[in-house]
């Protein structure tokens, strides 16, 4: 069961919040600069853990846009996050191929260890 995201949908958690019953894997395309590598990494981390369930990021890497005028840089900095926050493989500053096993299985075994989605009412 997956869920979309794009971009700045990752900084509005209450967003994610309401397809986590449905959703054991986010994906989330995104084109966020290096300037804000931090909340990227730790917001993809965040909806993880608080989701319980696994979260990959895809992030842009280069610089600017084609034709935009856009002249900031982008990192990369893509990811496969497991439920508990455990990053599985990233990549960063280049082109990469991220693979990494994900299951549902994995995603209710955490859920049953720490049944608090339960409690957000």
């Amino acid at each position: 069961r997956v869920s979309l995201f794009v971009c700045y949908d990752l900084r509005f958690a209450d967003d994610w919040w309401a397809v986590a019953p449905q959703t054991d894997l986010y994906l989330c395309v995104a084109n966020w600069p290096e300037p804000r590598r931090a909340h990227w990494s730790a917001l993809l981390r965040a909806r993880a853990i608080e989701n319980q369930a696994y979260v990959v990021g895809c992030n842009r890497v280069g610089t600017g846009g084609s034709g935009s005028g856009d002249t900031l840089e982008y990192a990369g900095d893509s990811a496969i996050v497991d439920p508990m926050g455990e990053a599985l493989a990233t990549g960063a500053r280049t082109e990469a191929l991220l693979v990494a096993d994900v299951s549902a299985e994995r995603v209710a075994e955490v859920r049953k260890a720490l049944p608090f989605l339960a409690d957000r009412g």
